[in-house]
């Protein structure tokens, strides 16, 4: 029985494989598998097979046209862009840092975008974060649409924000009202804060209950 192939387009292909690499976090070397290539054969025998370095540059390339159309998305919208930051420590003690965007579409649907997720080794200054949350807004090209950022009760996080908000004010005021609405505040990290002093109370029940278990 013979098998019935479709004219296959080497571009859509690789796409369609980037996305899958993308999608399944598999290794790039995944197009080099024998039995992987195998099937590709099988359903058409006109099947260009690709190297790892190919399957990673493919992914790369898809990366950079989903980050445009983000950009360009970004750039259209009729509103202003509320920000989300925070700043953690992982087991292993690498900091990393995270900024995700919200803001109305044009259909007026809330829509929520991470922007940047990455690496950010220490200190953790006030400075240090307001410096690299600012590069990721002109990497982006959102400077000039930001109306408030979103952090928590951190100190660091105060000196943070007063000078972003310093920086975006420079020049012409781009934010509204000066700032006065930028910073926002965490309610649950502030209704954690809370709830970890009245847990304080009882500590010392809590651990005499447990000896006498």
């Amino acid at each position: 029985m013979s098998v019935l192939q479709n004219k296959i387009t080497q571009e859509e292909f690789r796409e369609m494989l980037a996305e899958a690499i993308i999608k399944h976090n598999l290794p790039f070397s995944f197009v080099e598998y024998e039995g992987i290539r195998k099937v590709f054969s099988y359903l058409n025998s006109d099947v260009k097979h690709i190297s790892r370095n190919t399957s990673k540059a493919d992914v790369l390339k898809l990366y950079k046209k989903e980050k445009d159309d983000v950009k360009n998305k970004l750039k259209s919208i009729p509103g202003r862009i509320c920000l989300t930051s925070d700043l953690w420590t992982s087991i292993t003690s690498e900091g990393y840092i995270c900024l995700t965007a919200h803001y109305v579409d044009e259909n007026w649907q809330l829509k929520n975008i991470i922007l940047n997720f990455c690496h950010m080794p220490p200190p953790h200054t006030g400075t240090l974060l307001s410096e690299k949350i600012l590069s990721f807004l002109e990497e982006w090209g959102i400077e000039k649409k930001i109306f408030s950022i979103t952090l928590d009760n951190a100190s660091n996080n105060d000196n943070c924000q007063d000078f972003i908000r310093k920086k975006l004010n420079q020049g012409g005021g781009l934010l509204l009202c000066d700032g006065i609405f930028f910073r926002v505040r965490y309610d649950a990290h502030i209704l954690n804060l809370i709830d970890q002093e009245r847990l304080k109370v009882i500590d010392d029940s809590v651990i005499k209950i447990r000896e006498t278990m």
